[in-house]
């Protein structure tokens, strides 16, 4: 059996994730990470606007 290792981002969010107690919480969550998503695709979006 191959055995999994992850990475020092992937064991942060296996950390916060252990603390997640309720559905709210949970959609809490899901939500901040689509926000951190979706701020991003808006950076590289006007990066390449910028560039042309």
């Amino acid at each position: 059996m191959e055995r999994t290792i992850f990475n020092k981002a992937q064991l942060e969010m296996l950390d916060i994730m252990a603390g997640i107690r309720t559905e709210e919480e949970l959609n809490a969550l899901k939500h901040t990470i689509s926000e951190f998503y979706a701020k991003r695709a808006d950076e590289e979006m006007e990066k390449l606007w910028e560039s042309g």
